[in-house]
């Protein structure tokens, strides 16, 4: 029977020290923290166990830093705070932390005895040092008897030793620090400091606990703004660029951390000259949005292009803003495929394909040039007015010294023509002299004669050389007149 009251005994014992342990109050975090922007949460501890844990720590958890507690004494509860600080944005994440302590145990079993006089002046020695597991004998070596008790209401002892008796106290099985009394004569006072034995802080696996971190972690919440100037409708030839102004701010009190400029139809006809930056509060950043219609159609021209540009962040809402893009209709990808032949090549083409778009332009509004020249009014198409002021241009490069030359020609003709008029008058006083002398012989009539057709040969060509003068001079003042439209 005695027995098995000893083994229900032990049971309870068991069953007593494996439900304690160390309570975590609450057993994790779960919450949301801001970037930057400390969080701090607040963690109850409490030891169940009947002996002292020491150096209760957690294991590292990112972003959270938690302090070591060096000590928590039997049925004792202690509040730390953990501190949770990020640098990042992130979605939900959870992280574990395993909790350990240390307690005191002795390693050397082995007791050994220590000796303390009751005298009249007191307790010899006053102080004194053992490890757990030891034991004391108590010598009353006074007059009196006396009555020693601790401080813990008699939890080590509360004995009577007599005068020249010696009692054996052998309870000492924790590690503590006392102080003891004699009731008889309360100036007595001895202490007691109970020591582990050596390696005597231990670790135990089966007591560690698991504290677990859930958090997510988000920007401070800011506003985008987005502006295009300076005007969102804009015009570009085909093989050719456009540049466009963009206003990027924040509207918000708050860093508004990654910005992020795209479009979302036909994102490689644009470029952005900046990109993935961070607004501070109340900045504006002015970014060059570049426009490069890539196009290798006709049909793909004389069209509206409706395009959307938006910005966004890691802390705000998305923004957008619109830009209509034409892009006049052009014939030189037409050009640029048949080379030399274009026109001959369009012409087959327009053949087989008579209800293209390239064989029926749509109707172009020029621009027309007005020249005037003397009392007459010429019009002119704009792009052909370009084209032969091109050409006339080309023509006229590295000629100034035929210019030069032609002035010359016009000078000796003018003078030429001041030498006709001495001619004339010289053909009149020959004609004269020729009528008095008709009789003369028939030799010197013939001589005269053929005299006169000299000189109307000589007259007829003096005349074309002025009128070829004449013209050259005109041409020249037409050339004038182009360079001054141009």
């Amino acid at each position: 029977m005695r027995q098995k009251i000893l083994w229900i005994a032990m049971f309870l014992l068991s069953i007593q020290f494996a439900s304690a342990e160390l309570l975590i109050n609450p057993s994790g975090f779960q919450g949301t923290v801001f970037v930057n922007q400390q969080t701090t949460a607040e963690i109850n501890l409490t030891n169940t166990f009947n002996y002292t844990i020491y150096n209760i720590n957690f294991s590292s958890l990112p972003d959270a830093n938690i302090p070591i507690l060096a000590q928590l004494n039997p049925n004792e509860t202690k509040k730390i705070n953990i501190t949770i600080l990020t640098t990042t944005p992130y979605s939900e994440k959870t992280s574990n932390s395993v909790v350990r302590f240390s307690y005191l145990t002795a390693i050397n079993v082995e007791s050994k005895g220590y000796f303390i006089n009751i005298t009249n002046a007191g307790f010899i020695p006053q102080s004194i040092n053992i490890k757990r597991g030891d034991y004391i004998n108590f010598s009353n070596n006074g007059n009196l008897d006396a009555v020693i008790v601790d401080q813990y209401n008699h939890r080590y002892f509360d004995n009577i030793v007599a005068v020249n008796q010696t009692i054996t106290i052998s309870n000492f099985n924790q590690v503590d620090n006392f102080t003891y009394f004699d009731l008889n004569d309360l100036t007595k006072i001895g202490r007691i400091a109970v020591l582990s034995a050596q390696e005597d802080l231990v670790t135990n696996p089966a007591d560690n606990k698991i504290f677990t971190l859930t958090i997510t972690s988000q920007m401070l919440q800011s506003e985008l703004g987005l502006e295009v100037f300076p005007a969102p409708n804009t015009t570009v030839e085909y093989n050719s660029f456009q540049e466009l102004n963009l206003r990027v701010f924040n509207k918000g009190q708050n860093q508004v951390s990654n910005v992020r400029l795209s479009v979302n139809q036909l994102p490689e006809w644009f470029s952005f000259d900046d990109n993935n930056f961070s607004l501070s509060a109340d900045q504006n950043r002015f970014i060059k949005l570049r426009i490069t219609p890539i196009i290798n159609r006709s049909e793909d021209t004389n069209k509206t292009y409706s395009i959307t540009v938006t910005a966004s962040s890691d802390n705000t809402a998305s923004v957008s803003t619109g830009i209509d893009l034409f892009v006049p209709f052009s014939e030189e990808i037409f050009r640029t495929f048949f080379g030399a032949d274009f026109w001959e090549a369009k012409e087959k083409f327009c053949v087989k394909f008579p209800n293209a778009l390239e064989c029926n332009p749509p109707p172009k509004i020029e621009e027309r040039i007005v020249l005037q020249y003397v009392n007459s009014t010429i019009e002119f198409d704009k792009e052909d007015a370009i084209k032969n002021f091109r050409e006339i241009n080309t023509k006229m490069e590295g000629t100034e010294t035929n210019v030069e030359k032609n002035t010359k020609s016009i000078n000796d003709i003018t003078e030429m023509m001041g030498r006709f008029e001495q001619i004339l008058k010289d053909i009149n006083s020959t004609a004269a002299e020729a009528k008095i002398n008709a009789a003369e012989s028939e030799k010197g009539f013939l001589t005269s004669t053929n005299n006169v057709l000299i000189i109307l040969l000589t007259i007829t060509l003096l005349g074309l050389i002025g009128y070829a003068g004449w013209r050259a001079k005109k041409k020249k003042d037409v050339n004038t007149s182009w360079e001054f439209a141009g």
